[in-house]
């Protein structure tokens, strides 16, 4: 039976996707030391932020406002982590 994705389904993993590879880039500059002790915190209380202003509505910010600076190093080791992972995938296959 193939399985056929709409486009917000598309979208949505690509997001997720790139969240873990934000992850596991972050899980090694920790494990590397090379990440701040305050960086683990930071993430944890995020969420617990995020779920308590979720009933405030948040102020609209329009278009000044821009993704996230990544710096070239930065995207190459996100393309070779995300790389990896494919070929682990295939290798289990």
């Amino acid at each position: 039976m193939p399985t056929t994705s709409t486009l917000q389904q598309l979208q949505r993993a690509l997001q997720i996707a790139e969240q873990i590879a934000a992850l596991e880039n972050e899980l090694q500059a920790v494990l590397a030391g090379k990440g701040s002790p305050a960086s683990a915190p930071a993430s944890a209380t995020a969420s617990a932020t995020n779920s308590a202003s979720a009933a405030k509505p948040k102020a609209k910010r329009g278009k000044s406002r821009k993704g996230r600076v990544v710096s070239p190093e930065a995207r190459e080791r996100m393309a070779a982590a995300q790389k990896a992972r494919r070929d682990r995938e295939k290798r289990k296959k």
